[in-house]
């Protein structure tokens, strides 16, 4: 698994891909389509709201989703799946 620019694929490019032709780093990467929430992620607020509890209705990731950052700099729209963040692997 590898992690590349806030993404994270299942395989990386092997020896002299670089001299194939238009081969571009998302070429090079196939994403399975899942997605992983940011590890222990809770808001600035404190524990109670995690991802799981920005998935308990739709209005939450819109409403409070944005900031402010927590202590890792992350929001829940960066963190959370459902807020369309997370780790998509």
């Amino acid at each position: 698994i590898v992690y590349v620019e806030g993404k994270t694929y299942k395989s990386c490019p092997s020896i002299g891909d670089d001299e194939k032709e238009d081969n571009t780093q998302n070429d090079r990467f196939e994403e399975t389509g899942k997605c992983v929430d940011y590890p222990g992620f809770h808001d600035f607020y404190g524990e109670d709201y995690n991802c799981a509890w920005y998935g308990k209705a739709d209005y939450l990731c819109d409403n409070y989703g944005t900031g402010p950052p927590n202590e890792d700099g992350l929001t829940a729209n960066q963190a959370c799946c459902v807020c369309g963040g997370g780790n998509k692997i």
